[in-house]
């Protein structure tokens, strides 16, 4: 599939965790994939408001929005939090669902 397939621009993908990692996957996949639908997720009111002003991608506090939204799910989120998460995730998550985990990793 490429970025200019019609299959492609209608994927729907979420960003969980905007931190630096998840705001360049967001600026990157609307210069790239303007045509896919993208949403993010943060816990921080100033970072998802200066996200969306940003990316012009909408920004939600519930993670959860998210996952129900999303086909591809990128998770980028602190390694430290990771393992709570995709606990949680995998008793929310609908087995369709592609979910790629962008954390550092811890040596």
């Amino acid at each position: 599939m490429t970025i200019g397939s019609s299959r492609f621009q209608q994927m729907r993908i979420g960003i969980i965790g905007l931190g630096n990692v998840g705001w360049a996957l967001g600026r990157g996949l609307r210069r790239a994939a303007h045509q896919a639908q993208t949403v993010g997720c943060d816990r921080n009111a100033e970072k998802r408001e200066r996200f969306s002003q940003t990316t012009g991608i909408p920004a939600y506090d519930d993670w959860k929005e998210v996952i129900e939204f999303a086909d591809f799910i990128l998770v980028c989120i602190r390694h430290g939090q990771v393992l709570p998460f995709l606990e949680e995730l995998r008793h929310t998550a609908s087995p369709e669902k592609v979910i790629a985990c962008l954390a550092p990793a811890v040596s």
